[in-house]
């Protein structure tokens, strides 16, 4: 089992570079950050769907303003798969950011407050 594991292993580390996993990991935090400072700006009662619609606008809108600096800035070429592994990484995290709202984890009185108060400061 394994020996198993460990060609799995290799066989993923062969096709994800360190880059796509951070640009996952930076899209799923552009993507959570902009859900609750959205969620928090349109209020707790607005549509949820509009809230993730534009988390992930925001979250394309940052990952190409990113990937067209690149290419202008550092002469790199790599922009299309860094740009998916941006969007990936805002979709999964604004699928599990939907998944807390359902279990009603993420609507606790401490995080709205705690919103409110970093946003007003």
């Amino acid at each position: 089992m394994k020996r198993f594991l460990e060609k799995i292993d290799e066989r993923i580390a062969a096709h994800i570079k360190l880059d796509d996993a951070l640009h996952f990991i930076a899209g799923w935090i552009i993507a959570n950050v902009l859900y609750m400072v959205l969620l928090s700006y349109f209020g707790f009662e607005v549509d949820f769907h509009l809230v993730s619609a534009l988390a992930f606008f925001g979250t394309f809108l940052v990952g190409l303003g990113k990937e067209i600096a690149d290419r202008f800035i550092k002469k790199t070429e790599e922009g299309a798969r860094d740009l998916a592994a941006t969007i990936i990484g805002g979709l999964v995290g604004i699928a599990f950011m939907e998944a807390f709202k359902a279990m009603n984890i993420f609507v606790d009185m401490y995080v709205r407050e705690t919103v409110m108060n970093v946003m007003l400061q």
